[in-house]
C-alpha cells in the first residue's frame, strides 16, 4: 500500500460488513413476505443463517434493522435508476424516468413500501436519501435551461411530498398504475416544465426506458 492509496478492509471488518448484510438482506426478505409486527429477530437471524447473538453486533433493535432495511431498499431504487438513466443527457428525462420509478416500485413492491411510509422517520429517510440525487438533476436541469425554479430546496419539497403521498397511495391500491406517469408529469411542471412539454417528455422518456 502506498502513501496515496486507501486502506484495504481487514478480513474481519469484511466478515462483519458481510454478516451485516445478510442480516439487512434477511430482514427484507421476511418484512415482504410478512407483517413487520410478526417478524421476531430470531426469525431474522435464522434467515441470514447467523447466530442470534450476531444481530447486537450490528443493531440495537429490531426498530434500528426496519429503519436499516428501509435505507437499504431505497439504495437499491437509486442503483436501479442509475441504470436506466446512465445514458441520458436531458436531466428532464432523468427526473421522469426516476419519480416514475419510484412510484411504479411502491405497486410492487406494497409491502416495504408501507413500511417506510409508517416510519415516523419516513420524510426524513427519503429526503437523506433521495435528496442528493434529486438536487443534483435540478442544478443540472438549471444549468442546461430546462428547468425554472425560483426556489430549489422548495422545489425538492414538493416534488418529494408529491411522490411520497403517490407511493402511499400507489401501495394501498387507492389509484391505479397511471398515477406513476401523472407524478413524474407533476414533478416536472414543478420544476418548471410546461403541462405539454412536460406530457411530451414523461412519453418520450419512458418508451425509450423503463417502460
Amino acid at each position: 500500500m502506498t502513501s496515496h492509496g486507501t486502506a484495504q478492509p481487514t478480513r474481519q471488518e469484511r466478515r462483519r460488513a458481510q454478516t451485516r448484510q445478510r442480516l439487512l438482506d434477511a430482514a427484507q426478505t421476511l418484512f415482504a413476505r410478512q407483517r413487520v409486527d410478526d417478524t421476531t429477530i430470531s426469525q431474522i437471524t435464522n434467515e441470514a443463517d447467523v447466530g442470534f447473538g450476531s444481530f447486537y453486533n450490528h443493531f440495537a433493535s429490531k426498530d434500528d434493522i426496519v429503519e436499516a432495511a428501509v435505507r437499504e431498499y431505497l439504495r437499491q431504487q437509486v442503483r436501479e435508476v442509475m441504470g436506466l438513466v446512465e445514458e441520458l443527457v436531458d436531466p428532464a428525462e432523468t427526473v421522469a424516468i426516476a419519480y416514475h420509478h419510484f412510484a411504479s416500485k411502491a405497486a410492487a413492491d406494497g409491502e416495504i413500501t408501507q413500511l417506510l411510509l409508517s416510519l415516523d422517520a419516513s420524510y426524513k429517510i427519503m429526503i437523506e436519501e433521495l435528496g442528493p440525487h434529486a438536487r443534483n438533476d435540478i442544478e443540472r436541469g438549471l444549468a442546461r435551461g430546462r428547468f425554472a425554479i425560483s426556489d430549489p430546496e422548495v422545489a425538492l419539497v414538493a416534488s418529494a411530498g408529491a411522490l411520497i403521498f403517490t407511493m402511499r397511495a400507489m401501495s394501498e391500491d387507492k389509484v391505479g398504475p397511471d398515477a406513476a406517469v401523472e407524478v413524474a408529469r407533476l414533478v416536472l411542471q414543478i420544476f418548471g416544465v410546461t403541462e405539454n412539454d412536460a406530457a411530451e417528455i414523461v412519453k418520450r422518456s419512458l418508451r425509450s426506458g423503463p417502460g
